[in-house]
């Protein structure tokens, strides 16, 4: 922890805090799953016997149990008060499961017992109390303040693996092999040393537990199922990175910060500590060759695969846009995914994404309720920016992505995978406990065009349709934004109902512009929206008919993404005066104005054709998109034209929807698979069953069972690419069923077995921050737990000094 976040933290404690919802990506409900109470809340593990039993623990050195969603009323244990140590970030703070618990009862937690030693200690779980304390490992070093430590995980080959920090004074950094100090450690679970760790020496003078070195304040350890690869969440000084270290490997604090050479282990993830890295591109710095763009920055970047970040101010405009990073060429460029052109620019800025200061736990979603592009990512907390970060990794094990999941999580400090395959995140103060959960989220209106223009005493019109299956039929209706309609009136399609038969099959709202007075333009904007669903909005501009016409080659055109189109424009009549006439996006996000953004026409040169160039954007994936070009100008009148943006990647079919798995007997069934692909597939079902049908184009499948059972449905999409298959069990029962049919079920896998990281309270830091942006808070330790509310004012002044007063290292 950090002196500034730590100061501010506990001033904030002592003032009420309103409280916060959290906000989670599309489809994911969060509830609470046990409400505040267990404040300094530092870890939380589950049982891997099926029991539904979680185990929580407190900073304080309290172990707490929740039984099936309800906090027990008897305390599970409590290391000895006058053995606990919690002063700053020491106390209880790491916790893990036997991998034999359902047979041992062991658990393990990672504690700090006075200013000079931590253990690991093991209880026995006999009935819901812990029993049987048994010091495994003694003697691991802390100096009673902060950068302890604390991860605690089994690995697949059955040893105990635990993280201890510098402890805020570089105790055992670089190449120090004689303490466990800045080490990943390795025990067996009777706390001897296993002898083939790679520092193993019996009677010499290295430390036999040392199993990985060079880590600032290693609290979060989580074990990759499948893998068996470890992961380390490092809370740093300028950087928050997460190591997936081999036996033996280096890190290289604290000489190295994200920066290792050739020799030293280099994170997968990193991120800068509040705050982010710009980079200025060399000249010619960005170059585009078969689709893929390099960038040169003017000195090293710091970067690594999956970091989101955005570029902009280069000479040539289509290089700009938010990239996730594909590949590091060298310490000065790296590679990004982007279709188009062969070509090189110059200038140019390059800077990542915030993404907090203190990075927490972590664990690997290893559930099957969430859709399939959540399975296997790795989910880990930052304490400062109140998010739940996601790494999605490719099929070779590398992160491709890094974004956040859910924000306005205050204090997020421990997530772990249920045994019901929810996702479960914890918040260090209040102590609450949140469920993440997957269900069928309200159905999404869709509409054809948002943006819509229209001449006085014309009509005009768009259709709307559902994006999701409805359970019931939902009726729509068409409104106007703060009831201006300025002349705007629905003549049809004000009311529209849909079916979960119809949903899909557009309707069609007219609206009529009426004649007024005003020589002038004025756009309305028109809602379309359902009880409990979001609107979606169309802009609709009501154009005054005064004015010469237009004269344009084409009212529809297509271009391929990357590729240009022309479009020749005149005016039909010679006018009064000079005319200016503005080229402009008016709806669609994949193409821009490359030339001809302003023309001029005089009364000498109207009928002369003057060209807007169109430039295709390139998008990932793999659709076509539709957008408009307006072009307007005073004394003319506004004419739009339709463009198509053809999408040219090729790709085989990749099913993204959840099955319907449950249906009734007499009540029709219907599940609509949904996939990326281009072309896009044609469906079928390998082994129909009698009467059921899917349609070859939509992918719907249709039918009214007959027969109670549980019947395998066998999906199959195809292209010129490849074949995607999907074979799920449905179930039909004879009563009805009260679930909502479009909500996904994954069903309820046992624990994968790896130890949940317990995480620990916020890294305190030691030094100020060399190399963050100026103003950025950072470094130093300072901690506020037992706080006297007289000393207030001390510390506000003394934060305030803090910031006040910054050195480099």
């Amino acid at each position: 922890m950090r002196t500034s976040i730590l100061l501010l933290l506990g001033l904030l404690a002592l003032a009420p805090r309103a409280e916060s919802a959290t906000v989670l990506e599309r489809g994911f409900t969060d509830t609470v799953f046990v409400p505040s109470g267990l404040s300094q809340l530092t870890g939380m593990a589950w049982a891997t016997d099926g029991s539904n039993r979680l185990y929580v623990t407190r900073k304080s050195g309290e172990i707490h149990l929740v039984k099936d969603g309800v906090l027990q009323p008897t305390l599970f244990a409590k290391v000895s008060p006058i053995q606990t140590h919690d002063w700053c970030e020491c106390g209880l703070v790491g916790i893990a499961i036997d991998p034999a618990f359902a047979s041992n009862r062991y658990l393990y937690v990672f504690v700090t017992v006075s200013e000079s030693e931590q253990q690991i200690i093991r209880y026995t779980d006999v009935d819901g109390i812990g029993t049987d304390k048994t010091v495994i490992l003694g003697g691991l070093p802390t100096r009673g303040a902060n950068h302890d430590g604390g991860g605690l995980a089994f690995g697949p080959d059955g040893r105990l693996y635990f993280g201890v920090g510098d402890t805020g004074t570089s105790l055992g950094a670089n190449d120090d092999l004689a303490t466990l100090g800045s080490k990943i450690g390795r025990v067996n679970r009777d706390g001897t040393a296993p002898e083939d760790n790679p520092f193993f020496d019996g009677p010499g003078p290295n430390n036999d537990y040392i199993w990985a070195r060079g880590f600032r304040n290693p609290f979060g350890l989580t074990f990759e199922p499948g893998t068996g690869r470890l992961w380390v969440n490092v809370a740093g000084d300028a950087y928050e990175q997460v190591f997936v270290p081999r036996a033996g490997d280096h890190a290289g604090w604290n000489t190295y910060e994200n920066y290792q050479p050739e020799g030293f282990l280099t994170p997968v993830i990193n991120y800068r500590t509040h705050g982010n890295d710009v980079r200025q591109l060399t000249p010619q710095g960005a170059e585009r060759r078969d689709n893929v763009v390099t960038f040169t920055t003017s000195q090293p970047h710091g970067f690594h695969p999956g970091e989101r970040i955005s570029v902009f101010d280069v000479g040539d405009v289509a290089f700009h846009g938010d990239f996730y990073i594909a590949s590091v060429t060298s310490s000065t460029s790296f590679t990004v995914a982007q279709k188009g052109p062969d070509v090189r620019s110059s200038g140019g800025t390059v800077s990542s994404h915030y993404l907090g200061g203190s990075i927490t736990g972590g664990a690997f979603y290893t559930g099957t309720t969430f859709p399939p592009p959540y399975r296997g990512n790795f989910f880990f907390g930052d304490f400062v920016s109140g998010q739940i970060i996601r790494a999605t990794l490719g099929a070779d094990g590398t992160v491709t992505r890094v974004d956040p999941f859910a924000t306005d999580v205050p204090e997020a400090v421990a997530v772990a995978t249920g045994p019901d395959g929810a996702l479960y995140y914890a918040e260090f103060s209040s102590g609450i406990i949140h469920r993440v959960t997957w269900s069928a989220p309200a159905p999404r209106v869709g509409v054809s065009r948002t943006r819509l223009s229209v001449d006085e005493g014309q009509t005009t019109s768009f259709s709307v349709h559902l994006e999701d299956a409805p359970t019931a039929p939902i009726t729509l209706t068409t409104t106007f934004l703060g009831a201006e309609s300025m002349g705007l009136s629905v003549v049809d399609g004000g009311s529209l109902t849909f079916t979960p038969d119809n949903f899909a099959t557009p309707q069609t709202v007219t609206l009529f512009a009426s004649s007024d007075e005003d020589a002038r333009h004025v756009t309305v904007t028109v809602l379309v929206g359902g009880p409990g669903m979001e609107p979606r909005s169309v802009d609709v501009q009501l154009l005054d008919d005064d004015g010469v016409d237009l004269v344009l080659s084409s009212t529809a055109m297509s271009l391929e993404e990357t590729a240009r189109a022309t479009l020749y424009v005149s005016l039909a009549s010679a006018p009064p005066g000079d005319v200016v006439l503005k080229a402009t996006r008016w709806e669609g996000e994949r193409f821009s104005i490359a030339s001809g953004e302003t023309l001029t026409f005089t009364p000498a040169n109207h009928a002369t054709p003057q060209a807007v160039v169109i430039q295709g954007l390139y998008a990932p994936d793999a659709k076509d998109t539709t957008g408009t070009l307006q072009l307007q100008g005073a004394g003319a009148l506004t004419r739009t034209v339709a463009l198509t943006i053809q999408n040219t990647d090729t790709a085989p079919p990749l099913i993204l929807s959840e099955p319907v798995t449950a249906a009734v007997v007499g009540a029709p069934y219907r599940y609509e698979v949904k996939t990326l692909g281009n072309p896009p597939p044609t469906y079928s079902l390998s082994e129909e069953l009698s009467g059921m049908s899917i349609d070859p184009r939509t992918g719907v499948i249709s039918w009214i069972p007959s027969t109670p059972g549980t019947y395998e449905i066998p999906v199959v999409a195809t292209n010129d690419h490849g074949t995607a298959t999907q074979s799920f069990m449905l179930t039909v029962t004879e009563a009805p069923d009260p679930a909502d049919a479009g909500t996904a079920d994954g069903g309820t896998p046992p624990d994968a077995g790896s130890a949940p990281d317990a995480g620990s309270p916020l890294d305190a830091g030691t030094e100020p921050d060399a190399g963050s942006d100026p103003g950025k808070p950072s470094g130093g330790c300072g901690c506020t737990s037992g706080l006297p509310a007289g000393n207030l004012l001390l510390w506000a002044m003394l934060l305030g000094a803090h910031l006040a007063t910054r050195r480099r290292r």
